[in-house]
């Protein structure tokens, strides 16, 4: 798959459509093609270290680069993945780029970086938990074991949406 064509899938951008207000504000953690179908539809803010998708798109781009996992930095989300060679947007550099650029926002989406996600265990105090959580990809398994241990860790329900060979496609987590 090539990289112009890396995007949400339709049943995501359905049952974002659905199940937000138009004028709903979106977080997204990497932004795409999908990012240009949301914008016309939702206030997008797209979380993104890689220099060919910022600033594509109608969103707010907030610029943050990636950092190695290591014990220090990502305590929780090494221990899950341990001595792989996986990085995380920088904590520091997304703590303050959320407070300059983001006001509110209805539903966050975990989609990126490429690779896996682990450091939003580390992160996840930075967003309002109150808000639903979209986890994208969780037909892989570490993707879906993620979005069970933020659930757990936020107490939060998981609510899981199928594609139609019956993998996992995306869930909800949702308070």
């Amino acid at each position: 798959m090539s990289l112009g064509t890396w995007r949400l899938s339709d049943n995501v951008i359905k049952y974002l459509k659905e199940n937000l207000d138009e004028n709903s504000s979106i977080i997204e953690f990497g932004s795409g093609d999908g990012t240009n179908i949301l914008s016309k539809h939702f206030k997008m803010y797209s979380i993104e270290n890689d220099e060919e998708w910022i600033d594509k798109y109608d969103s707010t781009y907030l610029n943050v680069p990636l950092t190695k996992y290591t014990k220090e930095t990502f305590p929780e989300g090494y221990s899950f993945f341990g001595e792989n060679d996986l990085w995380w947007y920088n904590p520091d550099e997304l703590k303050k780029q959320l407070e300059e650029k983001v006001d509110e926002y209805d539903m966050l989406v975990v989609d990126g970086p490429k690779g896996y996600r682990g450091g939003m265990l580390d992160c996840i105090e930075l967003f309002n938990t109150d808000k639903p959580i979209l986890f994208d990809d969780v037909h892989d398994e570490w993707h879906m074991a993620l979005a069970e241990m933020i659930a757990k860790k936020i107490g939060a329900k998981l609510e899981i949406f199928k594609r139609e060979d019956g993998q996992p496609e995306f869930v909800i987590v949702k308070k």
